[in-house]
């Protein structure tokens, strides 16, 4: 996949980051050298640990932007078989407004039936396509709750 500068660089994880490992890290560093740790030993016992939480939370916040993006693959995929799921979901409610718009020649008995089973459809595509993070975010939710808390200002 095709893979571009700008969405790998978000201002809004380069601010958390820097928020996150701001002046501190170099008293750490210091000390950890005083004690007679090597920088490499420093990234892995130190920075490494530090640092994890916010990763975690900047990782499930880009994978929950691009599991939702369809944009991207609407423009650029042609062929219909490397469509992601998104764009499968989003012709499924496009073709089931269409064919309830095409039939309102209906009874109201009919129609009532219609517009139930269109809204059915948008919400299993709604529950389709948020299970996925449904089911990851419980995993990293302790992640989540250090990593965003971490650079907030305590009083």
């Amino acid at each position: 996949p095709q893979v571009h500068l700008e969405e790998g660089l978000h201002l809004f994880g380069m601010l958390i980051r820097k928020l996150t490992v701001g002046d501190e890290q170099d008293e750490l560093r210091e000390a950890a050298k005083i004690d007679g740790c090597t920088n490499v030993g420093y990234l892995f016992r130190i920075a490494i640990r530090l640092v994890g939480p916010i990763m975690a939370v900047l990782v499930v916040f880009y994978g929950v932007a691009r599991w939702n993006d369809f944009f991207n693959a609407l423009i650029y995929i042609t062929k219909r078989t490397l469509y992601p799921l998104q764009l499968f979901l989003r012709e499924i409610l496009i073709i089931n407004q269409m064919t309830s718009a095409q039939q309102n020649v209906a009874t109201d008995s009919t129609m009532t039936e219609m517009l139930l089973a269109a809204e059915s459809v948008k919400y299993a595509v709604i529950i389709i396509a948020s299970l996925p993070v449904m089911i990851i975010y419980p995993f990293v939710q302790r992640y989540m709750l250090s990593g965003i808390t971490v650079g907030a200002i305590k009083g």
